[in-house]
């Protein structure tokens, strides 16, 4: 296994516990062990809830929201809500572009979402991903880009949770595998993507 290049750290360990993770998945991870075959033994146990949540954290932020709109594109009916879509949109335009205009516009429509939503976490973790909001005329706010991987992550479930019960473990898998390729540097499309 080719080691990953697009890291925020290069310890299994420092992504277990900054993930906050339980047994049986914090049990996996040893002193020293890098990411790769960490996040292999979280699949290979069917810990796929685990090894998303670490994938949330090992991502540097753009490439970790990048990689959830992936997800939530792949699971997205056609017939969405249409501030889903624009939500979608704006976070996918930051990714692409990432300045504050375009960072403050996904937080502007994450605002207007009434209920808690794939989309809304995206543009709320794209809105906080540089530790600051500014909304209007106020003075910028400081906040936590802690809060920022568990919104991806929770994105992430969100939009596997859309699918047939009996695919859900797959597209959990195929999830993973999406943040896999974005770790090695690729662009985290898999076979039959549009």
């Amino acid at each position: 296994m080719a080691e990953w290049t697009n890291l925020t750290t290069d310890s299994a360990l420092e992504l277990a516990e900054q993930a906050e993770l339980g047994a049986p998945a914090a049990d996996l991870v040893a002193e020293g062990m890098r990411p790769e075959p960490f996040v292999e033994r979280l699949q290979e146990e069917g810990l796929l809830s685990d090894a998303i949540a670490v994938m949330a954290r090992a991502l540097p932020m753009r490439e970790a929201i990048g990689w959830a709109c992936l997800c939530d594109r792949s699971t997205t009916p056609e017939d969405d809500d249409p501030l889903h879509a624009a939500l979608l949109g704006a976070v996918e335009q930051w990714v692409r572009e990432p300045t504050d205009e375009h960072r403050s516009a996904a937080l502007e429509l994450a605002q207007d979402e009434p209920d808690q939503s794939s989309g809304q976490m995206l543009g709320m973790a794209t809105g906080y991903s540089a530790g600051e909001v500014q909304v209007g005329s106020n003075p910028p706010v400081d906040v936590p880009t802690d809060t920022v991987p568990p919104m991806i992550a929770g994105a992430v479930m969100i939009a596997a949770g859309r699918v047939e019960p009996s695919e859900a473990e797959q597209t959990r898998r195929e999830f993973v595998q999406r943040a896999v390729e974005v770790a090695a540097g690729r662009s985290g499309r898999l076979p039959g993507d549009g």
